[in-house]
């Protein structure tokens, strides 16, 4: 059920007349039939007045079971983030047996089905075909986190595949829209930082030290601006190897000196032991 006084007093607040909202998307009179509960519009065009607001569709949706949904996606998506896959499984089990009716919980759904197939089932076949289902969605904006989560997904696979130019295909797709994200919440940003991540650490080991450099940097900024420590330790580590590459020592140790800051309080044992490995090297030359 859609809450029409709920998007009515949000477009009044915002001080945007039915005309200006209308533009380019659809008619006066479609506006005004929804608006006195005449008429709903198909979800094409509410979804595009629901961006022109600055709002989703699923804000104005009231409906018990998909507020269920919404909660169970977002308990599995912060459980993928700590690679909790036990409370993924269970997550996803309990979405089986739920009706999914909007088309964003369906790309959550199938992001969150892609990334548990790969990641605890390894399993490349099957994560492609969720991934691909997600980039294969006409409804869904390039600019959307599920969209460019689905490229990293993708690249992930075709890396572990060794297919090296698929895989940069992927991640200069998201090269091109990542700093483009409107981050507006703590699990947009935590999902910005990951995809950052992984592609400044692929452009890394390929030498491309520009474009991972930018990547990373503009991540590091992401982090400081939301307070997210998260990844933190992976990105300076990356930084410190770049800057090895090109000969900057003193820039490098004190990369890898924070990376082992972030490490401790992240409990990343790899980075912590691999980045002392590489101090070492540096401060004994």
């Amino acid at each position: 059920m859609i809450n029409i006084e709920k998007f009515t007093k949000i477009r009044k607040k915002k001080h945007v007349s039915q005309i200006e909202l209308v533009k380019g998307i659809c008619t006066q009179a479609t506006l005004s039939n929804f608006e006195s509960a005449k008429k709903i519009p198909s979800f094409k065009i509410l979804r595009q007045l629901c961006k022109r607001l600055g709002i989703e569709v699923g804000d104005i949706i009231i409906n018990s079971q998909e507020t269920e949904v919404y909660q169970t996606l977002t308990r599995a998506e912060y459980a993928s983030l700590r690679l909790d896959f036990s409370q993924i499984f269970d997550c996803l089990a309990k979405l089986n047996n739920l009706q999914i009716a909007h088309l964003n919980d369906h790309i959550h759904f199938n992001y969150l089905k892609g990334f548990y197939a790969l990641e605890n089932d390894r399993n490349e076949a099957s994560a492609l075909f969720y991934f691909q289902s997600i980039l294969k969605e006409k409804e869904i904006d390039k600019d959307n986190i599920y969209y460019l989560l689905a490229l990293n997904g993708c690249a992930q696979v075709c890396e572990a595949r060794r297919d090296h130019d698929e895989t940069k295909k992927y991640y200069d797709a998201i090269a091109k829209t990542i700093t483009k994200i409107q981050i507006n919440d703590d699990l947009t940003a935590l999902h910005t930082l990951l995809i950052l991540t992984d592609a400044g650490d692929f452009y890394g080991r390929r030498k491309n030290y520009k474009e991972s450099n930018y990547l990373l940097r503009y991540a590091y900024q992401v982090g400081s601006q939301f307070h997210k420590v998260y990844y933190m330790e992976r990105i300076l580590y990356r930084l410190g190897q770049n800057s090895i590459a090109k000969g900057s020592k003193k820039t490098a140790i004190q990369h890898l000196q924070d990376a082992r800051s972030f490490a401790r309080f992240n409990h990343d044992q790899y980075v912590l032991t691999k980045a002392k490995q590489l101090i070492d090297q540096l401060t004994e030359n």
